[in-house]
């Protein structure tokens, strides 16, 4: 296990190239997080008015 994270580690170093930007586990993660992008968009927006101490009656939420 250490030299897979070892190994990812060392990937993430090197600049993005072909073979890497072609990753099907990219792919897959992204298309993963098409499918949960409205529960996405809904917690960044309400940790924004949280995080920032925003009223949601005058951004229009």
């Amino acid at each position: 296990m250490r030299a897979l994270r070892a190994l990812d580690s060392e990937k993430a170093q090197l600049p993005p190239t072909s073979e890497n930007l072609n990753d099907d586990r990219l792919g897959r993660a992204l298309e993963n997080l098409e499918h949960r992008s409205e529960e996405i968009e809904t917690n960044l927006a309400l940790r924004v008015l949280l995080e920032f101490g925003l009223c949601s009656s005058r951004t229009g939420l």
